[in-house]
């Protein structure tokens, strides 16, 4: 059995893999990752059973555990869509912008894992509050931010900062971490049940999620 921290999707007989400790995707066959998976390591190339060794896939021992099991329903509306910019006060536009400075900053100096437990404790943190700013006026105060900084509209970045404004305002969401093929590309974007924040229906059905953190 893989560790917590390691989780996957098939696609096309191809198993993709996102490992959360080294912030690394994966691909193998589905054949060997199936072998992998259930423990059956005699059916496992040598080669790739050392790789996965160097990489401690096989050594769960004190393995605090990732909530991210399960995955999430393909989303039907577009949040952003329906945002206006004229809805969103200027008091959150300033908070927004703030969350995507403190956002960058946690990029460069904590790891991967790091920044997703903050996801898992500020959903834990947001159910404790009374919402009084809706995820509309949210999204668009957000939107607003994208648009003026450049270099702010790489998925994890926009994600992770739109999910700690939401958190502040009492409102926990689910951030899907997602892959296609050929070519290759990962992408990840926030949800809450089949409502999708800040993407679109389009762009999102062209990935198979693989994690979801909550």
């Amino acid at each position: 059995m893989l560790p917590s921290w390691v989780s996957s999707c098939d696609i096309d007989g191809r198993t993709i893999f996102l490992d959360v400790r080294r912030n690394r995707y994966t691909a193998m066959g589905s054949d060997i990752a199936g072998a992998l998976k259930s423990g059956d390591y005699a059916a496992v190339p040598p080669m790739i059973l050392k790789q996965i060794g160097d990489w401690g896939w096989q050594d769960s021992d004190g393995d605090e555990r990732l909530r991210g099991g399960r995955l999430i329903e393909k989303p039907s509306i577009e949040l952003s869509a329906m945002s206006r910019f004229e809805d969103a006060p200027l008091r959150l536009v300033g908070s927004a912008l703030a969350s995507l400075l403190l956002t960058r900053c946690r990029l460069t100096t904590e790891s991967f894992e790091t920044l997703l437990r903050r996801v898992e404790a500020a959903n834990d943190s947001a159910a404790r509050l009374s919402p009084g700013t809706t995820p509309g006026q949210i999204v668009a105060a957000s939107e607003m931010v994208d648009r003026v900084l450049s270099g702010s509209r790489a998925c994890l970045v926009r994600s992770l900062a739109l999910h700690r404004l939401l958190a502040q305002h009492g409102h926990a969401s689910a951030l899907v971490f997602a892959a296609r093929l050929n070519p290759f590309r990962a992408h990840c974007w926030l949800q809450q049940g089949q409502v999708v924040l800040n993407d679109t229906i389009e762009q999102t059905g062209l990935f198979t999620a693989l994690r979801v953190i909550e």
